[in-house]
């Protein structure tokens, strides 16, 4: 989902009942973002939910075994995992929000 719908998604909704973490694994000189590029990507589409650094795209390769920029993780009440395939979706929201999405796999990252 573009980043700007996923955004309007996610601010018609109460913030407290998920949250998405959108995570960067290079910047547009396929470098690992500096602070000053992740704020100026979440900027560029007025994004509220945290924009991350994922070096070398070690959470996302990690968690799905597959590459994406960006890559979205979407966190549930106490931080659970629920949905870390990389791409958030309305389905997937409104999953959530009605109790119905399963907890992704927990991460342990050693």
């Amino acid at each position: 989902m573009e980043a700007a719908t996923l955004e309007a998604l996610y601010t018609s909704y109460d913030p407290s009942e998920f949250i998405i973490i959108t995570l960067q694994s290079e910047n547009s000189d396929y470098e690992t973002p500096s602070v000053s590029d992740l704020m100026d990507w979440a900027d560029q589409y007025g994004l509220s939910t945290p924009v991350v650094a994922d070096s070398s795209s070690f959470i996302s390769s990690y968690v799905s075994g597959s590459y994406g920029i960006p890559y979205q993780i979407l966190l549930g009440p106490g931080a659970e995992v629920l949905d870390s395939d990389g791409t958030v979706s309305e389905s997937d929201i409104e999953a959530s929000v009605n109790g119905d999405a399963p907890m992704a796999s927990a991460l342990e990252l050693d």
